[in-house]
């Protein structure tokens, strides 16, 4: 009977075909460092909401400075009196809020720049990631073609393997 040199059927995917293939500690791993990635971006934003915070307390302070001149103002006995509490005042409350601006406008801007890089490195990520998925569908057709060759040419063998054990039952009977 010829066709006994069958080779034997390789059921283990091919290194080229193995390449895309997803393992548990590539998922375990690509989890580990997106959780850690925005565990160290909450921190940086939790920072930077604590600076706000002592921002907003020293300003609350100065609140309490205002209503104490104020207070100084009301009790201003004449004109002159008044216009010189309230020029003695006016600068250094000025400053304070010029100050407090200037300091809010850096935390938003450090906390900004951290977002900006925590994005940058999330699309970076997606992009390597999702261009890896993208060559692996494209190799797909290939792969695809290449096996259905293979299942037609043992579809082939088998079918001729048919037809010769029935001339064999034939010629036997």
């Amino acid at each position: 009977m010829q066709g006994t040199d069958h080779k034997p059927q390789n059921t283990h995917p091919t290194t080229l075909e193995n390449e895309h293939v997803l393992h548990p500690e590539q998922i375990a791993g690509a989890n580990k460092a997106g959780v850690e990635a925005v565990l160290g971006f909450a921190g940086s934003q939790f920072a930077a909401f604590e600076r706000l915070s002592a921002l907003n307390f020293n300003a609350a302070r100065c609140f309490e400075e205002g209503l104490g001149r104020t207070k100084a103002l009301l009790s201003a006995k004449d004109a002159q009196e008044y216009l010189n509490l309230n020029t003695a005042a006016s600068q250094p409350a000025l400053e304070k809020a010029i100050a407090y601006s200037r300091s809010v406008y850096e935390v938003a801007a450090q906390a900004q720049g951290e977002l900006v890089k925590f994005l940058e490195a999330r699309a970076a990520e997606f992009n390597r990631t999702s261009s890896a998925s993208r060559q692996g569908f494209e190799e797909c057709p290939g792969r695809f073609r290449r096996r259905r060759s293979g299942s037609q040419v043992r579809h082939r063998r088998s079918q001729h393997r048919l037809r010769q054990l029935q001339q064999g039952r034939e010629a036997g009977h």
